[in-house]
Formats: structure tokens, C-alpha cells, sequence
């Protein structure tokens, strides 16, 4: 049971981010999903497609935030787990 609900509040959080994400909010959107990684990393580990989306989300921000280098290191992480779980 406990997993679940930490499963839905990573769901919230990520919605909560994507929201402030379209609001502009950077710094605020960057919170929520780095507490979603923490929270599905413990449940799925790190290497599963929903850390990999969230991490895109999160690399988008730093995008925006022009932390490029930041943005290059969580896209290549993503593509990473996205190449040992999809293909």
C-alpha cells in the first residue's frame, strides 16, 4: 500500500511540475520533479522508463533555465535507460 501511495504522489508531483512548467516557473517545476526522481528511483531503481521521461522533463527546465550543460547530462541519462528498456 505504501508503494502505491508514494506512486501517486510522484504522479502529483510531476503534474504539479508540468504545471509550473507551462507557467514559466522554473525553479518551482525543477523541485517537483527532482522529489518525483527520488520517489521513483526507490520504487523502480534507476534505470526504468519513468525515471528516463521524468529526467527529459526535468533536462526541458534546465533548457529554459539555460543550464545546458545540466540539460545535456539528464537527456543523455535518459536516453541511456530509454535504449536498455525499450529496444
Amino acid at each position: 500500500m505504501e508503494r502505491d501511495e508514494s506512486l501517486e504522489k510522484a504522479k502529483r508531483l510531476i503534474d504539479r511540475g508540468n504545471t509550473y512548467y507551462d507557467h514559466r516557473k522554473y525553479n518551482k517545476a525543477e523541485k517537483r520533479y527532482k522529489r518525483a526522481l527520488e520517489i521513483l528511483k526507490k520504487r523502480f531503481g534507476d534505470k526504468h522508463p519513468y525515471i528516463a521521461k521524468v529526467l527529459i522533463y526535468l533536462g526541458l527546465v534546465y533548457y529554459r533555465q539555460g543550464k545546458y550543460s545540466n540539460t545535456r547530462d539528464v537527456v543523455k541519462q535518459a536516453l541511456e535507460i530509454y535504449k536498455k528498456t525499450i529496444w
